[in-house]
């Protein structure tokens, strides 16, 4: 894997009631020194999350439960071009980069993008 490691955070609750606000704590610390700056998320059905970065990340959030004890972040994807949408489609990642409309895919089951599809913008 290129991005082998993962990143552990911890989340903080929110107190608010009847509206509460959580935090996913980013990894603003990452051997990368990849800029995290978000500008999409969705979730898979297991309940992970991916997140898009304006720098052209995408990462894989684990550990969202009722104590966000442990974040869990796994580099997924880097390299698009300003990403600013983001979709899971029946487990795919679809991102709209500003370049164009990209599907990741994750042939050998490593945990990270080494496929991609993408469509220009017309």
């Amino acid at each position: 894997t290129r991005w082998g490691e993962e990143l552990v955070t911890r989340g903080e609750l929110g107190a608010q009631s009847p509206y509460a606000l959580d935090t996913l704590t980013l990894p603003e610390t990452n051997p990368w020194n990849a800029w995290i700056r978000t500008s999409a998320l969705d979730f898979f059905e297991d309940g992970r999350a991916a997140v898009s970065t304006y720098g052209g990340d995408v990462w894989i959030v684990s550990g969202i439960d009722a104590d966000l004890g442990e974040l869990r972040w796994k580099r997924f994807a880097a390299g698009l071009f300003e990403p600013m949408g983001l979709r899971i489609v029946d487990g795919l990642i679809l991102v709209t980069c500003r370049d164009r409309i990209v599907r990741l895919h994750d042939t050998d089951g490593n945990g990270e993008a080494d496929f991609q599809i993408g469509r220009a913008h017309v």
